[in-house]
């Protein structure tokens, strides 16, 4: 078991690492549109039908703001621990995306007994040296749904052996040089969500073969997504 000041120094090294580069980077209104990526479709379908979402770990937030411009209706909180979200708020307040509410916390100590009908959390765990209570922290909140958003351990495997040619220097040093970083692979997050039906996996075929699937996605660290729900 990992001891608690070495936890406490990947934590802060996280956090500076990601207030430092601003992950994902700036971007623009023009670029929140839901049919950008698969992805981006991915967490939309998740939140259709649902009132409230709280988003873990949202940097700049580039997702976070594309889906509450995109579904007026619905309730967004995110929360980052990085300096990253002061672009985030910024951006949502300059152009007038009234439905999200951003909060500079680590979500770890994030004070709230709300439940929400989703919890989104992609690309982040992965960077937290204690996922475990991440995960039970997670669980605690959501009330219908969670979308998990992890790197998977074979495709990690192939990027070592297949450099990448990444688009930015922001995303090369998101894959390349955190200061933590773990993996998954498809069983282990299944295990870790057993409790819920795993209602969609991408990328996959038909939500299975999901690790072989990942071999051709180590572009991004084989970022694959969980839709998790209650049974």
């Amino acid at each position: 078991m990992l001891g608690r000041n070495f936890v406490m120094s990947k934590e802060q090294k996280v956090k500076d690492f990601y207030s430092k580069i601003q992950f994902p980077g700036p971007y623009k209104i023009s670029q929140l549109k839901i049919n950008t990526s698969p992805y981006i479709q991915f967490y939309n379908n998740a939140v259709q039908g649902l009132n409230d979402c709280l988003d873990i770990g949202c940097g700049t937030g580039m997702i976070s703001n594309c889906l509450a411009k995109n579904n007026h209706n619905i309730h967004f909180d995110a929360v980052d621990f990085c300096d990253s979200i002061y672009y985030a708020k910024t951006f949502a307040q300059k152009h007038k995306i009234k439905n999200i509410k951003y909060y500079k916390k680590d979500f770890l100590s994030y004070p709230t007994k709300k439940k929400y009908d989703l919890i989104l959390c992609t690309g982040v765990l992965h960077h937290i040296p204690d996922y475990l209570s991440a995960i039970k922290l997670i669980k605690n909140l959501a009330k219908r749904k969670i979308v998990i958003g992890i790197y998977n351990t074979y495709a990690k495997k192939i990027q070592k052996i297949i450099k990448p040619k990444f688009t930015n220097k922001i995303y090369r040093l998101d894959q390349e040089e955190v200061p933590f970083q773990t993996s998954f692979d498809n069983r282990q997050i299944l295990d870790l969500f057993s409790e819920y039906y795993c209602n969609s996996i991408h990328p996959s075929i038909n939500n299975s073969v999901v690790d072989f699937r990942n071999l051709f996605n180590y572009r991004n660290g084989g970022l694959t997504l969980y839709e998790f729900e209650r049974k």
